[in-house]
């Protein structure tokens, strides 16, 4: 029927998934895109066939070499030394998010604020699952001084910020970029056992630890970086540019008015982040102007590129994505685009233009839930443009109900707690599967702060790199 009819037929075979195996669904999509792809004679040429080709290559890729994701649960958001970190790891298909029985061990590291890896724990997996356990003490060593038993520990860690990743051997084909990653303060031991009212990190530094990670230039106060929609700036095209607003401790700035960006005023939509649109020329400033809390700074945009694309994505509708590309004269006209979840590819098609510019849209339905990656390319294979975004629409699992009650509202330190867990789902049917539960005392601000969970982290967090803050917020509601 031709390649128009694609993204029809992959809805058509996701829909069909709860019957097939992901082996045998890929392999589907696979034949029939072959068919799909088979475009009247008359309008295929070597230049489309190309672009074609590499869309049917993701596919076989995803069939040939299907990705994991790794998760772990702890039992706290901080610790202090001396203490125990407490994990239940989850393996899942990166596609479909289901436990998968593919990688049979699990590496689980801890590294030092300085970067050394210090422990690395093997762990079984049985149908995606494990746990176990990360000490958060030095290597110890018994010897013998005359009559008695001395205990030597040696490399004894120091309070900081240490890190936990975790991976498969199957991870390790894409990069470290890839593992499960997650960063806990670690405070000195309390002076008095049980008191951990004081949280505290040790003022002296190894001379290792001040050498090896070197501090980035900050301005004072604040900090703005600019990221035009698409990847770049390009002469004579109009552009959306984002920005973040950062303070000097790269938390978001908290700016409660409009930002004056050349004369333009800009709204903050959240966490000191917003966007503008921008055309540049070559006799277009690159320095902008803002004002932030009574004083001026001065940043610079990034250069404009003299040929390239520019892409405006429409994500505010609950049906569908409408992607808006321009570009200008002397960029080709023949590119491919794709969109891609979590490495399974979704969409493809070759833009039609007029007057340099072009328009398709992509319905929801079809898409999984998570970080969904639009891709610009040639026939060589080239980027020319990408642009992310989140989708979270009916595809999504219904989420279960869990309802706990205790037989007390607070409990003395050591007391047994008895609490009961009833697990439904939204037609209220009780739901039979392996969950982890982690309980500590609601009165104690650790300092941790983490707000990420396993929906976050499987469909957000996990795909995007950087330091996002408070990301339980893009969940509270579809908006």
């Amino acid at each position: 029927t031709g390649d128009k009819k694609l993204p029809t037929i992959i809805h058509y075979i996701h829909k069909s998934s709860e019957t097939m195996n992901k082996k045998k669904l890929l392999s589907a999509i696979a034949s029939i895109l072959l068919v799909a792809f088979a475009a009247p004679a008359e309008a295929q040429n070597e230049t489309f066939s190309r672009l074609k080709a590499f869309a049917t290559h993701i596919v076989q890729f995803n069939n040939n070499c299907p990705q994991e994701k790794v998760f772990l649960h702890f039992d706290n958001e901080a610790y202090y030394l001396g203490e125990t970190i407490w994990f239940s790891a989850y393996v899942v298909d990166a596609g479909t998010l289901l436990p998968i029985a593919k990688s049979r061990v699990l590496y689980v590291e801890l590294l030092t604020p300085d970067g050394d890896i210090i422990a690395t724990n093997k762990l079984k997996l049985v149908a995606g699952r494990c746990y176990g356990c990360l000490h958060l003490i030095g290597r110890s060593e018994t010897f013998s001084e005359g009559f008695s038993n001395k205990v030597n520990v040696i490399n004894a860690l120091r309070s900081g910020f240490y890190e936990v990743r975790a991976y498969t051997r199957e991870m390790q084909n894409f990069g470290e970029g890839r593992y499960f990653s997650r960063v806990f303060p670690v405070y000195d031991a309390p002076e008095t056992d049980g008191d951990y009212s004081q949280m505290q990190f040790t003022t002296t530094k190894t001379e290792r630890s001040t050498n090896t990670r070197k501090t980035s230039k900050k301005a004072d106060g604040l900090n703005i970086e600019f990221y035009p929609e698409g990847g770049a700036l390009v002469e004579g095209v109009e552009s959306r540019v984002a920005f973040k607003a950062t303070d000097a401790h790269g938390l978001p700035a908290k700016i409660t008015d409009n930002l004056t960006i050349n004369g333009q005023q800009v709204a903050i939509e959240h966490e000191g982040m917003g966007s503008f649109t921008f055309t540049p020329t070559e006799e277009s400033e690159r320095e902008v102007n803002v004002t932030y809390e009574g004083k001026s700074y001065k940043f610079k945009l990034p250069k404009a590129e003299k040929n390239g694309y520019t892409m405006q994505v429409d994500n505010s509708k609950k049906d569908s994505i409408r992607v808006s590309i321009s570009r200008n004269k002397v960029s080709p006209k023949t590119i491919g685009a794709t969109l891609m979840c979590r490495g399974n590819l979704a969409y493809f098609d070759t833009l039609r233009w007029n007057n340099d510019k072009a328009t398709f849209s992509i319905g929801k339905e079809k898409l999984l839930p998570g970080v969904q990656q639009i891709t610009l390319f040639t026939e060589k294979g080239e980027i020319l443009a990408e642009r992310m975004l989140f989708v979270r629409n009916g595809n999504m699992p219904n989420n279960v109900k869990i309802a706990i009650s205790s037989d007390k509202d607070s409990y003395k330190p050591f007391e047994k707690v008895k609490i009961e867990a009833k697990v439904t789902d939204n037609a209220g049917s009780p739901v039979e599967t392996f969950m982890s539960l982690a309980v500590r005392d609601g009165d104690i601000d650790n300092g941790g702060h983490y707000t990420d969970n396993i929906c976050t982290d499987l469909l957000l967090s996990s795909d995007l790199k950087g330091y996002i803050a408070n990301p339980g917020y893009y969940f509270e509601s579809d908006d």
